[in-house]
C-alpha cells in the first residue's frame, strides 16, 4: 500500500462473482508435432464462483435504484379524507423529478434528493391502483435504465453494462463491507488485533422468497397493521 490508509481503518468489500470453469478435457484433431498443451481442450463449462476482497465496492446499480425508488414510495400518504392527488398528477410527479444530473447515468445522479411524492395523498380505497401505476412506471421506464443482463455485453433491459476499468462488473454481488483496523509497524501496515473487525451487511442485496412475504403480510394483518 502506498502511503497511509485513511485514519486507522482499511475498508474492504467482500464480493461474490460468477465465473465458468472449463473442465472435461478431450483430445482434439490437429497437426502433428504439437505441444502437450495443444492436444486437449475442455469440453464442458461448469458454473463456479469467486470470492474476493476488493478496495472498492462492486457496481450494483439495479439494487441501488430499487432502494431509492422504494424510499420514494414510502413518502406516499394514504388517507380516508382528501383533498387527494389525482392518478395523472401522481404519475406526473414520478416522471417529472426523474432528471439525470450526471454522466454516466447512475441511480444517485438520477434520483434527486428527497421524494417528489412527499406531499402526495392518495385515497385508501384506491391505494392499489396508485401503486400498480407506480410499479408499472418503475418496470417499464425507470429500471431499464440501470438493469442489464449479466454478461450480455449491453444487451438486455439496461442497454449499457457498467465497467470498472476494462472489466464488466455486473455479475458480482456485494456480501459485506469489512472495516479492518490497521496499525503501522515499522515500514509495514498490519491488522490491529487490539480492535475488532467490523462487518456491515446493510448494502447486501437480499431476495426473500414469496412465501416469506406472504406470511409476513398475513401476520401483519393480524396485528392490525
Amino acid at each position: 500500500m502506498g502511503g497511509s490508509p485513511p485514519g486507522s481503518v482499511l475498508s474492504l468489500w467482500l464480493v461474490l462473482c460468477y465465473r465458468d470453469c472449463p473442465t472435461d478435457p478431450v483430445p482434439i484433431a490437429g497437426e502433428p508435432c504439437r505441444s502437450a498443451d495443444d492436444l486437449m481442450a475442455p469440453s464442458r463449462l461448469v458454473d463456479d464462483f469467486l470470492l474476493e476482497l476488493r478496495l472498492a465496492p462492486p457496481v450494483q446499480q439495479d439494487e441501488d435504484a430499487i432502494r431509492l425508488f422504494a424510499s420514494w414510495l414510502d413518502q406516499v400518504q394514504v388517507a380516508d379524507t382528501g383533498p387527494f392527488t389525482s392518478l395523472p398528477d401522481f404519475e406526473n410527479a414520478l416522471r417529472a423529478d426523474l432528471i439525470p444530473t450526471a454522466s454516466p447515468l447512475t441511480p444517485g445522479g438520477y434520483f434527486r434528493f428527497g421524494s417528489p411524492l412527499n406531499a402526495t395523498k392518495v385515497p385508501y380505497v384506491d391505494v392499489g391502483k396508485y401503486f400498480q401505476s407506480a410499479f408499472r412506471i418503475w418496470t417499464t421506464e425507470i429500471r431499464p435504465l440501470f438493469h442489464a443482463l449479466p454478461g450480455s455485453g449491453g444487451c438486455g433491459c439496461g442497454g449499457d453494462t457498467t465497467t470498472v476499468g476494462n472489466t464488466v462488473d455486473d455479475r458480482c454481488l456485494l456480501l459485506a463491507e469489512v472495516d479492518v483496523p490497521v496499525v503501522k509497524v515499522g515500514p509495514n501496515w498490519q491488522v490491529d488485533d487490539a480492535h475488532p473487525v467490523v462487518i456491515d451487511e446493510n448494502k447486501r442485496p437480499i431476495l426473500l422468497p414469496t412465501r416469506m412475504l406472504q406470511q409476513w403480510l398475513l401476520s401483519g394483518l393480524g396485528a392490525g397493521k
